[in-house]
């Protein structure tokens, strides 16, 4: 079972289970932005100066 579906199934459940559940969705959801944000610096641009290299780099900076 993934981590949100167990957040959701905890919700009905104990309060502090559904703590721990968030916690851990939430701490899942750093790592990803941060990876993200590593992947939008490491990568390569496609075109200096686009808009979309600057909305991912933003996407990324936001989750991390």
């Amino acid at each position: 079972m993934t981590a949100s579906k167990l957040f959701v199934k905890s919700a009905t459940e104990s309060e502090r289970q559904m703590l721990d559940c968030l916690s851990h969705c939430v701490g899942m959801l750093e790592r990803v932005g941060g990876m993200a944000a590593d992947c939008a610096e490491a990568a390569p641009p496609v075109a200096a100066g686009t808009k979309e290299d600057d909305d991912q780099v933003g996407e990324g900076k936001l989750f991390y």
